[in-house]
This record gives structure tokens, sequence and C-alpha cells, in this order.
């Protein structure tokens, strides 16, 4: 006669990303509204300077900051091919 098995463990199931964000949202709005009631007009005003220069910050990454990232890339894999294949016989 077998002994009975035990089923495999199973593991619990994951958290929806849908609550994280609920969370997420949940404590930034209450760090907002305590700022607000903290210091009054002048958080507002802080946090839309604060969201200005995120926004001129993506702006100059979304017109420059690729393009330079893919440049300096491929001038990275240039220089890394050009020393692999050892100095250059110059006749």
């Amino acid at each position: 006669m077998t002994q009975p098995t035990a089923p495999p463990p199973t593991r619990p199931p994951r958290a929806s990303g849908m609550f994280t964000f609920a969370l997420v949202a949940a404590v930034l709005l209450g760090i907002l509204a305590f700022g607000y009631l903290l210091f009054g007009d002048f958080f507002v005003i802080a946090i839309a300077m604060i969201a200005i220069l995120a926004l001129i910050g993506a702006t100059h990454y979304f017109l420059w900051g690729r393009t330079m990232s893919r440049q300096a890339r491929q001038d990275a894999d240039r220089t890394k091919q050009d020393s692999e294949a050892g100095p250059a016989d110059s006749a």
C-alpha cells in the first residue's frame, strides 16, 4: 500500500498591478494634501515649479539626449571594433 502524497506547494497569487497603482496614488495624494494643509499656496507653487523643471528636462532629453546617447553608443562600438582589429597596417 502506498502512502498518499501531498500536493505540490503552490505559490501565493501575485498582487495585481491595479492595487499597487491605487496604493501609490493614495500615498501621493495624501502627501500632496498634507503639504497643502501645512504650507498652503507656497506648496502648490513649489510643486508647479518642480513640474515645469521636469517638463523642461523631458523636452531636452527627447529633443537631444536620445540622439546624443545613440551617437555615443555608435562611437563606443566603433572604437571597440577598431581596438579588437589590432593596429592598422600603415604602408
